[in-house]
């Protein structure tokens, strides 16, 4: 039994078993960037509820899926044009900033080869075999602007892929005030590698371990022969990795490795002895590796000024909630005894009381379904999801819907630079084992005194900015984000190892 089965106490969810399914975007290339306005369904497909054409597409999907299956061992040709960072040039009076404004030190963002980021980032059509990720990418990462409600607010809302917070940060890194250009000035470099891109190449169709092992194995052996990184060997870099760590510790066949052809899931970039002494941040760490800290999955609100947070944090406080809980998400079936399963069943008992949302039918990536459903819950239940995290947990908080959570790697030993230090101010914690043996969630959540509810929602609401991504390239705003955070935080961590080291 793994050291991860066993802190679950016999759970046996997937880690890892689907990707996020972008949808189709229209106008995608155009210029200025498009709004795109929300369809409840996909384009041609709004009688999925007929059971002959569900079928008939369920069944052309596995058709197509078996010829790319069967037929394309290598990645398909790329058929857009692709995406690429748009930051103004680097200002040298950015190094004239006061000493005490840069009193973390100051940080040297490495120019990698493209092949390491910019190609990868020009074959965002290309990168999974299902669907074009240009849209979600461009605009620095963040995605192209969306067109919602006028009650959700406007100008901040984009189409943004869960797993795009590595242009994000790279982009965000070349503006920061406290880069520098010269090497010897740098307290911390910081790799501008985009690796969760390159293995999502590979993820889901058949490929060897060497082919998701090429690209991060070339960056480790350029970065070893710079002179930067035989200072300290390494231990004052770091980087941000876009997917959960898993997606790089490569292990033994899985059923579903076999199934799919390959040798293992993922690469094998964490494993290297290179990579035990940079520093990485990511969207879901391993508590076991203290080179790991997990910062917060990019959702679609990303504020361009200060009014655009404040507006939203008023939208959330003043939302009048007609449901005491709410679930976005799918069950897993597939599973004995999918706790998944039991959250359904249970929000589908406590009418009026509850609303579901299965993501595994509708589209859980857009955010118009998920916030029109949050916004509207008093409490969120926050199970585990593919993996330990998912990305709903930073939809809820920013929401202002108090999550629930049944695993303390879902949150709180994962994301602890940026959540409240006391778990109790905002969220519940229920034991799961209390669930699979009778015990009603309503019940438990109606044990809450309204004052009490009250002071954890704006706990949640006071901390949004913590929770969420500027802009990057094009933002007036003053207030301290989760990047900012982060590359804090990754700043005084660096200087105590290397001051350990002397």
């Amino acid at each position: 039994m793994s050291l991860n089965t066993q802190l679950d106490n016999g759970d046996h969810e997937a880690q890892r078993l689907e990707p996020l399914v972008q949808p189709a975007m229209e106008d995608e290339k155009a210029k200025p960037v498009p709004k795109v306005p929300y369809f409840p369904t996909l384009p041609g497909a709004r009688n999925r509820r007929n059971s002959l054409c569900a079928l008939l597409l369920s069944f052309s999907l596995l058709i197509l899926l078996l010829h790319r299956c069967c037929l394309r061992r290598t990645l398909p040709a790329v058929s857009s044009p692709g995406v690429k960072l748009s930051i103004l040039p680097f200002e040298s009076s950015f190094e004239e900033e006061s000493t005490a404004f840069c009193s973390a030190g100051r940080i040297y963002v490495y120019d990698l080869p493209s092949r390491f980021n910019a190609d990868l980032l020009m074959q965002c059509s290309s990168l999974v075999p299902w669907t074009d990720l240009c849209p979600a990418l461009d605009n620095n990462g963040v995605g192209i602007a969306l067109d919602l409600p006028s009650w959700l607010g406007a100008g901040f809302w984009y189409y943004t892929s869960q797993f795009g917070g590595e242009v994000i940060y790279h982009a965000r890194m070349l503006e920061h005030p406290c880069r520098t250009r010269d090497p010897d000035k740098a307290t911390a470099f910081f790799v501008p590698f985009y690796a969760g891109l390159d293995v999502a190449r590979y993820l889901f169709v058949p490929s060897t371990p060497k082919q998701r092992d090429e690209l991060s194995h070339m960056l480790l052996e350029w970065l070893t022969l710079q002179e930067t990184w035989k200072r300290h060997n390494g231990r004052d870099h770091f980087l941000m990795v876009g997917r959960i760590t898993w997606d790089f510790r490569r292990e033994e066949s899985s059923m579903w490795d076999k199934l799919w052809g390959r040798s293992g899931w993922g690469s094998d970039f964490f494993l290297t002895s290179e990579m035990k002494t940079p520093l990485r941040l990511i969207i879901e760490k391993s508590i076991f590796d203290g080179q790991e800290v997990a910062v917060p999955y990019p959702t679609s609100f990303h504020p361009r000024t200060d009014s655009h947070l404040v507006q939203w944090q008023a939208i959330a406080r003043s939302a009048k909630r007609s449901l005491l809980f709410s679930y976005a998400g799918g069950p897993r079936p597939q599973f004995v005894n999918d706790f998944r399963s039991l959250l359904l069943d249970q929000c589908q008992q406590a009418i009026n009381s509850c609303r579901s949302f299965d993501c595994s039918k509708q589209r859980c990536e857009h955010p118009l379904p998920v916030m029109e459903l949050f916004v509207d819950s008093i409490f969120c239940l926050q199970p585990r999801g593919d993996s330990f995290t998912r990305r709903s947990i930073f939809d809820s908080l920013i929401a202002g819907c108090i999550p629930v959570f049944f695993w303390h790697r879902t949150a709180y030993l994962q994301y602890g630079w940026h959540l409240p230090a006391n778990s109790e101010s905002y969220s519940v914690f229920i034991e799961r084992k209390d669930i699979r043996d009778g015990k009603q969630i309503k019940s438990i959540l109606q044990g809450f005194s309204q004052r009490r509810i009250e002071k954890m929602r704006e706990t949640l609401i006071a901390s949004i900015p913590r929770f969420v991504y500027k802009v990057p390239g094009n933002s007036s705003a003053n207030f301290r984000d989760a990047f900012d955070v982060a590359v804090d935080g990754a700043l005084r961590l660096t200087q105590e190892r290397i001051q350990k080291q002397r």
